[in-house]
Order: C-alpha cells, then structure tokens, then sequence
C-alpha cells in the first residue's frame, strides 16, 4: 500500500512538472491553504524542531519549484506563440524553444522530487501516515492548477 502510495505522489508530481500547459491566471487564490494546511500538520504532528525544521524547508523548496514552474510555463507559452504567429519562425526555433522549455520542465521536477524524498525521509512512520494526505493534498491542487484545471473539492465520485 505505502509503495502504491509513493508511486501515485510521484505521478501526480511528474504530472505537474512535465506537462507543457498553459497556467492559471496569477490572481487565481486557493480555495483552500494546502501548502499551508501541510506546515500547519508538520507543526501539530512533529514533536523534533529540528526535524520539523527540515520537513518545513523541504514544503518550502517544492512551493517554490511550483511557483517557478507556474511561471515557466506562463513565459513558453507566451513565447510559443509569438514563434508561431510569426510566419517568419523557423521549425529550428520551435524546436529550440521547446527543447529549453523541457530542459528546464526536467530541472523543476527534480527538484520537487528530491524535497518530497527529503521531506519523507525526516518523517517517521507514523508522523508520515498524518501527513501524506495533506501532502498529497497539495500535490494535487498544484498539479490541477499547472495543469489549467480548477481544484477539486475532494468531494468527486
């Protein structure tokens, strides 16, 4: 179950850093704090500062890599389409455009991946068994919103 558990985590990861889509407005707001709903349960869960320290920066580190990969996208985008409605664009420059967009895409994943192993990794079991919901929790909202897609409510079939 734990490995079934990990391996969703990582998709849903994989899917918010590695689709190339088109962002969700900046002014958008959360319907609900995920991110802040996670600090709030490493707080209430995790009795060790100095762990709770570690798992707090590592939250941390994957907000930001969203936050840059809601901008990275935002900035392709853009640039896509001024390529393509430039009918002077070369296949070449397409291409480039995206293969930079990809090397970065690749980057952020990463970096999101070895925060949530880090973040784990400072859990202990039963800290982690509290909390991987909300971690998830916060996967998914930032996967729906890479995604262009509206937050579930939780409340879906």
């Amino acid at each position: 179950m734990k490995a079934r558990l990990s391996v969703v985590l990582c998709v849903l990861a994989c899917a918010a850093l590695l689709l190339p889509v088109a962002a969700v407005p900046a002014g958008d707001r959360e319907p609900a704090d995920s991110v802040g709903k996670l600090r709030a349960g490493i707080h209430d869960v995790v009795a060790d500062p100095a762990r709770a320290a570690k798992m707090l920066a590592a939250v941390d580190e994957i907000e930001a890599a969203i936050g840059e990969l809601n901008g990275l996208i935002a900035d392709e985008g853009a640039s896509l389409r001024a390529l393509l409605l430039d009918h002077g664009s070369t296949r070449a420059a397409v291409d480039s455009s995206l293969a930079d967009f990809n090397s970065k895409h690749e980057a952020l994943a990463r970096r999101c991946l070895t925060a949530h192993a880090a973040l784990k990794a400072e859990a202990t079991a039963a800290e982690w068994k509290k909390l991987r919901k909300l971690e998830l929790e916060m996967m998914t909202y930032a996967a729906s919103r890479s995604l262009g897609q509206a937050p579930s409510s939780g409340k879906e079939g």
